[in-house]
């Protein structure tokens, strides 16, 4: 636990520092989402590869959980299309 919470301090840490110096304004120029699609797919899939296996194991907090999931990413995708 210790060796995580260090982990999650430097990493911190470390975007703090790049959204200080200006340097994310530099790295988002090229970020497209034709780009991005990709990244997010692959990083989400890896996510459920891991934590929809650890279900079972805590189910009231895993049931509620996958609930909300699907209400929010329902209500945001509902109110980006009545926006426009």
């Amino acid at each position: 636990m210790r060796g995580m919470q260090g982990a999650l301090i430097i990493a911190s840490c470390f975007q703090m520092l790049i959204g200080f110096l200006g340097l994310w304004r530099n790295v988002v120029r090229f970020l497209t989402p034709l780009s991005m699609v990709p990244h997010m797919t692959f990083t989400r899939l890896g996510l459920y590869y891991l934590g929809f296996q650890m279900l079972p194991m805590c189910v009231e907090i895993g049931i509620p959980e996958l609930i909300l999931m699907v209400i929010f990413s329902q209500a945001s995708y509902c109110g980006l299309s009545t926006a426009q």
